[in-house]
């Protein structure tokens, strides 16, 4: 059996229940830090296969917005939050308020808001998964990357091409007032860190 296939079978529920922890304490960070409510749920996680990772959005050339970070500790690997540009653009006016004009390219604020969304998710993400599975994880700051997705994909997926095989995919709402906005968690830990977060998020010991 697979690693992602025990995952499904067997802790889908626990999984389940970690996110919407982590997210619901991500939730509040964000409302703190842009003063109004605003919610991050996940509809819905899948496991994929690392190749068709680059057709998350339909098209290997979709222009996205990825915030990527990196995971070290007991747990190594990347997750990424993966937005298209016109998200990008309906989600930095969630944090900071309408914009003159959407544009191509997103000024230093706007990157810094996005970054931070990345940030506080990321952080409360694996500070529920670890409490899940008593496993340390570290995040690093934020990288910001605007690109095609197939482009944005290449960091990640060339240093696990030789190491890993599945990526758990979370689709991501982030709601405040009337917007729902669309994102994309993606999470890519080595195949021996999926493998011993398999056996803690199971309760063995091995």
């Amino acid at each position: 059996m697979s690693n992602s296939t025990l995952l499904i079978e067997n802790n889908l529920d626990r999984l389940r229940d970690a996110i919407s922890v982590g997210f619901e304490k991500a939730a509040s960070g964000l409302s703190e830090m842009v003063g109004r409510k605003i919610e991050v749920i996940s509809p819905s996680l899948r496991i994929i296969a690392i190749e068709e990772m680059p057709n998350l959005l339909g098209q290997a050339d979709e222009a996205v917005v990825a915030a990527y970070v990196r995971i070290s500790g007991d747990i190594t690997g990347h997750i990424m939050l993966i937005v298209s540009l016109d998200t990008a653009d309906e989600l930095v006016e969630m944090l900071v308020g309408p914009r003159a004009q959407r544009a191509s390219t997103l000024d230093a604020m706007e990157q810094s808001a996005l970054g931070e969304v990345a940030n506080i998710t990321g952080s409360f993400f694996l500070s529920a998964l670890s409490d899940a599975t008593s496993l340390f994880m570290q995040p690093s700051p934020p990288a910001l990357i605007m690109d095609m997705i197939g482009a944005a994909l290449d960091v990640p997926l060339a240093e696990l091409a030789l190491s890993a095989h599945d990526a758990l995919i979370i689709d991501t709402l982030f709601i405040s007032d009337e917007s729902r906005i669309k994102g994309i968690f993606l999470v890519l830990p080595d195949t021996g860190s999926t493998r011993l977060f398999v056996e803690r998020l199971s309760g063995q010991d091995g």
